[in-house]
């Protein structure tokens, strides 16, 4: 891991992979679906806390299980029109995993979930074209994740439920962007002497939510880094 201006070197974490899957194609569409256990010795995991370049601090040592689903579904019913819609599951545990605190105390997270890993991810896109333009709608979804291997003090209830207690979660969110891409055409592309100028035009986080995607617990209490609010990006393409 990395702490002060020197780096620490990780040691290789050693991995066993299980997985079943299946694939089914037709047409205008496929389904793919993905059962997986993945066993981790000497697992690198999240220490807590940012190194001075702002990465996240990890360690070896752990050892833990990571178990779950995988769906991918695509469509495409006419040429330029479709879906894909994508969904995982995760289960990421423990197993064993000892380290010391900041002030030098024994911590025991066996059994707790792994820090920084959602138990939902999700995400659909459709897409359409007509004449000239081109659209997408893209649909994400995050699920919640705990921001220290401790599970929010999952071992120690009395400080979970305190009412005054800052819980290390970050939570769910969704967000909706949209996008647009225009082809001017070979008269407008000609003006500059251009074989195509495309118009790309996106609204990211079109409902502006306030979100968070990240967080750290470094000190008594935690540190959540926001998302971007709406934003829009417009760009133009030109090919020779």
């Amino acid at each position: 891991y990395w702490f002060g201006p020197d780096p620490n070197a990780l040691d290789p974490e050693e991995l066993t992979d299980y997985e079943l899957g299946a694939t089914y194609t037709w047409p205008t569409g496929s389904v793919k679906a993905n059962l997986y256990l993945l066993d981790f010795d000497n697992a690198i995991v999240w220490a807590g806390g940012l190194d001075n370049n702002g990465l996240p601090i990890t360690a070896n040592g752990a050892t833990t299980t990571h178990q779950g689903a995988e769906l991918e579904l695509t469509w495409t019913p006419r040429p330029r029109w479709g879906g894909r819609l994508s969904l995982s599951t995760i289960d990421a545990t423990f197993d064993d995993f000892q380290q010391f605190d900041f002030d030098g105390n024994f911590v025991d997270y066996s059994g707790n979930a792994v820090a920084g890993v959602p138990e939902v991810l999700a995400s659909l896109e459709l897409t359409g074209g007509w004449g000239p333009v081109d659209g997408l709608v893209s649909i994400r979804h995050v699920g919640e994740f705990f921001l220290d291997n401790s599970e929010d003090e999952r071992k120690n209830p009395e400080l979970r439920d305190d009412p005054d207690t800052i819980h290390k979660v970050n939570e769910a969110f969704t967000t909706v962007d949209l996008g647009l891409k225009i082809d001017l055409g070979p008269a407008a592309a000609g003006l500059i002497g251009a074989g195509q100028a495309v118009v790309d035009l996106r609204v990211n986080n079109v409902f502006d939510e306030f979100y968070t995607t990240f967080g750290y617990v470094w000190g008594p209490e935690p540190t959540w880094i926001p998302a971007a609010t709406r934003s829009t990006y417009v760009g133009v393409t030109l090919d020779w």
